[in-house]
């Protein structure tokens, strides 16, 4: 490990933006403050392969200082490749720093599944590193190969010959406006949706310690009560399905708001690219129409000279 001062613009902070859905403006603005009252804050951790420094840990600082218009950073810096980055920011807050959100720990382990190597590791090594539960894990996988055989269907039925063959809305990108600013993350939420869980689930204890103080009072030969326990254990197995199929729906469409929100984060990046550019052709312009003049004043010169001599 070596520290170092590094410019901002040397440090690439994809490795350590997918990490999280999206930053917490709160946290941000905590930081922005932290640092102009003088405080020092922790040093982000950089991965250098010989060539690019892979920003693993600390994105809110970064982008806290670069707000301030600051445009160097301290840094601890390692050997190491943009994967070796990744894996160090995706197990980097699940025990210090902002806590990852459940929507974070998803979003780590579905880029773990989607990579071509990293899919065939178990969901238990996959859940340590994402802080999911290996269920959890499992449900992704699930829905990934679900999402994949779905896409490849679709492919097949589009690539059909057609007789008036049409160009899809979606082949337009969506306009990147200020009113589709991305929503503050609150990490209450999270504490709120495991409080959630945890009602349903001694809930549902409840349910069944209900049925069985109600069939154990019943007055019904004991066959009859054998009969109704396997109808109400098979209701509650045909329950259970249910819901594990709403979550499977829900982690479907968790995967959709990501890959949506990536699609705009890219979009703005290449407006960002496209307007930088804008200027320099406008800049450019500007110099050739300057050169353009002196042109024709030099021109100028040199007509009046040779009259001048004749």
């Amino acid at each position: 490990m070596t520290m170092k001062t590094l410019a901002l613009e040397q440090i690439d902070t994809h490795p350590a933006a997918l990490a999280r859905v999206r930053p917490c403006e709160d946290t941000l603005t905590r930081y922005m403050d932290l640092i102009q009252a003088g405080t020092s804050l922790p040093p982000v951790t950089v991965f250098h392969d010989g060539k690019q420094y892979w920003l693993a840990d600390g994105r809110h600082r970064l982008e806290a200082t670069r707000r301030l218009g600051y445009p160097d950073i301290q840094a601890d810096i390692r050997s190491g490749s943009e994967r070796d980055a990744m894996l160090y920011a995706f197990t980097a807050n699940l025990s210090h720093g902002l806590p990852a959100s459940h929507a974070d720990r998803k979003k780590i382990a579905q880029t773990l599944l989607e990579d071509a190597d990293w899919r065939s590791w178990s969901d238990r090594k996959i859940a340590e590193i994402s802080g999911l539960t290996h269920p959890t894990v499992g449900k992704i996988r699930e829905a990934l190969v679900k999402f994949t055989t779905l896409g490849s269907s679709e492919t097949e039925v589009s690539e059909q010959p057609s007789a008036q063959p049409t160009i899809p809305a979606s082949v337009n990108p969506p306009k990147v406006t200020s009113e589709s600013a991305e929503p503050q993350y609150d990490p209450v939420e999270d504490q709120l949706q495991g409080l959630s869980d945890l009602v349903a689930e001694l809930a549902t204890e409840n349910e069944t310690l209900k049925e069985q103080i109600a069939l154990g009072n019943m007055q019904i030969p004991e066959n009859e009560k054998l009969d109704i326990a396997t109808q109400l254990k098979e209701l509650r197995t045909a329950l259970n399905l249910a819901k594990q199929e709403v979550e499977s729906l829900r982690t479907s469409r968790d995967m959709f708001m990501m890959r949506s929100h990536e699609m705009h984060q890219q979009l703005k990046k290449m407006q960002h690219v496209l307007k930088k550019k804008d200027q320099t052709i406008a800049s450019l312009q500007a110099v050739l129409a300057e050169t353009e003049e002196a042109l024709e004043q030099i021109k100028v010169e040199l007509a009046f000279e040779i009259d001048t001599r004749r």
